[in-house]
């Protein structure tokens, strides 16, 4: 059994063990982002109607396996260790800490429709031009308010609450996912960047 194991589908990479290969093949089942497999245990990123959404996986045997399979044989057929340059190993690395910090702030907004989501920045120069101005026009936030019959004020705080925890917490992970890429852009080997452990994390608050 394989202990380290990425499929990115849009890309046709599996990577093993820090070993990235071209590799032809049909996702296992609709939507699929990414897979990751790491020591024993492991998730698919899944997207549907715009949002990414995290499935464990229940069977190596079924759903990692057969991308190990044909990731051996193209191994096997190139004959030798593909050993990545460094900058195809900073790409690589890259790629992980941007999808470490992509999965914490989707699943901050996974259980909106992506027809809501579209309406966020909205909803919030509405708000803030409200409490700035308390006659200001707000037609989103009016129609908002009237619909789920709750006061208009009520509604503003609410955005405005929301909007501040999303910005504290992207400022924190996306904090976090440039100091890790600082320290990617100093390291001089493939083995330096293999080592870099991306481990961004989630503030109290928000957990």
């Amino acid at each position: 059994m394989k202990e380290h194991v990425t499929v990115i589908p849009k890309d046709g990479i599996i990577i093993i063990n820090d070993i990235a290969l071209p590799c032809e093949f049909d996702p296992h089942v609709s939507g699929l982002h990414a897979l990751q497999w790491n020591n024993g245990k492991g998730e698919l990123e899944i997207i549907s109607d715009g949002k990414i959404s995290n499935l464990e996986i229940t069977s190596y045997t079924t759903e990692v396996k057969p991308y190990v399979d044909l990731w051996q044989a193209k191994y096997d057929e190139i004959n030798i260790p593909y050993v990545p340059t460094l900058e195809e190993a900073k790409n690589t690395k890259l790629a992980e800490i941007n999808a470490s910090c992509d999965r914490i702030l989707n699943a901050a907004t996974a259980t909106y429709p992506a027809s809501e989501v579209l309406t966020f920045d909205q909803q919030t120069a509405e708000a803030q031009a409200y409490q700035a101005d308390n006659t200001a026009s707000v037609p989103l936030l009016s129609a908002l308010a009237a619909s789920r019959n709750i006061p208009l004020p009520d509604l503003v705080g609410r955005v405005i609450a929301k909007h501040d925890d999303f910005s504290a917490l992207s400022g924190t992970v996306i904090g976090q996912r440039q100091a890790l890429e600082d320290v990617l852009d100093t390291l001089t080997t493939v083995e330096s960047v293999h080592e870099l452990v991306v481990n961004i994390q989630i503030p109290e608050a928000a957990a």
